[in-house]
């Protein structure tokens, strides 16, 4: 069994800070430290 991991944007004003941290350590979680090296920032602050 894998397990699948789902993002879910339900809309404006429902994000906080830090509730992507439950993705760390997921191979998932790679392609925010490539968004942070784009970007120039860190998304996760």
């Amino acid at each position: 069994m894998t397990k699948e991991v789902v993002l879910i944007f339900p809309g404006q004003g429902s994000q906080y800070v830090g509730m992507g941290k439950g993705l760390e350590g997921h191979s998932s979680f790679e392609t925010f430290n490539e968004a942070n090296t784009a970007l120039g920032y860190d998304l996760s602050k």
